[in-house]
């Protein structure tokens, strides 16, 4: 079975709404009647490219304590 082609021209989405939570984290919604879903993502900023040290989260997990946790 060949799936038809779609083109941007024929797609249509909603625009997300942006709500600014208490604790200043931004919420975006999407509202629909059509469908019941829900989905949370989580986005924290992280990892090597925020170290201040290098190698300092690697070092961390490998120490002592975060081993016998």
């Amino acid at each position: 079975m060949t799936q038809p082609r779609i083109t941007p021209s024929q797609v249509e989405v909603a625009e997300a709404r942006r709500t600014t939570l208490p604790n200043g984290i931004g919420l975006y919604t999407l509202a629909s009647d059509d469908f019941e879903v829900l989905r949370i993502s989580f986005v924290f900023r992280a990892g090597s490219a925020l170290q201040r040290a290098p190698f300092s989260a690697s070092a961390a997990a490998s120490s002592p304590k975060a081993r016998a946790t």
